[in-house]
């Protein structure tokens, strides 16, 4: 099955936040490897930065217990 990707603009909006923080936390994510932030990402030649979805929900997995406790 394929999975399903999304942009920059697209996890933003998902998470409700800027596309600067998306390419921060894409940052954050590559530099530990995926243990913090959003990683793995794929990067195509066009610069188009796709973020799989199963990225997003490994990232909101590891937030969960940060955003009940706010």
């Amino acid at each position: 099955m394929i999975e399903k990707h999304y942009d920059k603009k697209g996890v933003a909006e998902l998470l409700s936040c800027s596309t600067r923080t998306i390419n921060r936390m894409i940052k954050k994510g590559e530099e530990s490897q995926g243990r913090d932030g959003l990683a793995p990402v794929t990067r195509r030649e066009s610069g188009i930065v796709l973020i799989p979805e199963s990225t997003v929900e490994k990232y909101l997995t590891r937030m969960k217990p940060c955003l009940e406790s706010a």
